[in-house]
């Protein structure tokens, strides 16, 4: 996770990336990568650090499932068709 500021609100960003070889016949390399981008509310209004954040994730898939020319993009969310989702940091 990399945290940085923006004037005096706390942002981070954060995700993954995965490679994942062939598997034998029919089941093809796979790619998925997912990046995040967290805004931490909780300082922003005054309450705990680093313990509320809200942000922005997208998921992007080639060859999803091992099947050569399927592709997916997904963005997170809590309710469907929304663009924000609420992250809660683990205790």
């Amino acid at each position: 996770m990399r945290r940085f500021e923006v004037g005096s609100q706390k942002f981070s960003a954060q995700g993954f990336v995965d490679f994942i070889g062939d598997q034998g016949a029919g089941v093809d390399g796979q790619i998925v990568f997912s990046p995040q981008l967290r805004w931490d509310i909780g300082h922003a209004f005054g309450g705990a650090e680093n313990k509320y954040n809200l942000g922005l994730e997208y998921t992007h898939f080639i060859n999803k499932f091992g099947v050569t020319g399927v592709h997916g993009k997904f963005r997170a969310s809590i309710c469907r068709d929304e663009i924000l989702t609420i992250f809660r940091r683990p205790t």
